[in-house]
């Protein structure tokens, strides 16, 4: 999947990189066709040379060369919102047939429930990237009809709910039935 996702990224994109397999496949594209892709992430990270494979976006490893650290509020405000971020990348627990994508919330076979950290700035990439395209493992649970949770948009739900102001009222309507 990496390699799939990586051939699909441009010379010159600016790329705004989720966890995973969408560093994997950022950073093989940077390395093998796409030299001058510039590469953020979330936090603030521009242009990552990473030493090794990462843990998270806390990692140091991930840091390492970078050309720049500057934060949130720069790359999800400044250059998302502000229509720079011609590509985004994301990783997904489940993924629907518009591109929706769950990251939040799963409900196992058994009916057990499994809450994840979430999706940091998944929708606003989701919502705010030229494109986005989703990267995870194969596997047919991940695949719905319905999400267990609607994390981020995907093309239908963007074209739905063009206000986002509404959207985030309806994630909002979302976690309180979720905590009930």
């Amino acid at each position: 999947m990496a390699v799939a996702a990586a051939r699909e990224i441009a010379a010159d994109d600016v790329v705004l990189v989720g966890l995973g397999l969408p560093q994997i496949a950022a950073l093989l594209a940077k390395h093998t066709h796409a030299p001058d892709v510039a590469l953020l992430l979330e936090m603030g990270v521009v242009e990552p040379h990473p030493s090794g494979p990462s843990m998270g976006v806390a990692d140091p490893r991930m840091w390492e060369g970078t050309q720049a650290f500057t934060g949130m509020i720069d790359v999800l405000g400044a250059l998302l919102h502000g229509g720079k971020v011609s590509l985004g990348i994301l990783g997904a627990l489940q993924v629907d047939e518009a591109g929706s994508v769950n990251s939040t919330f799963v409900v196992n076979e058994d009916g057990s429930k499994r809450r994840f950290r979430g999706s940091g700035g998944a929708n606003d990439i989701a919502s705010l990237a030229g494109r986005v395209m989703v990267v995870m493992r194969h596997d047919a649970r991940k695949f719905r009809e319905r999400l267990d949770f609607l994390t981020s948009p995907g093309g239908r739900v963007k074209r739905e709910k063009s206000d986002l102001d509404c959207y985030n009222r309806f994630l909002l309507a979302q976690i309180k039935e979720l905590n009930r």
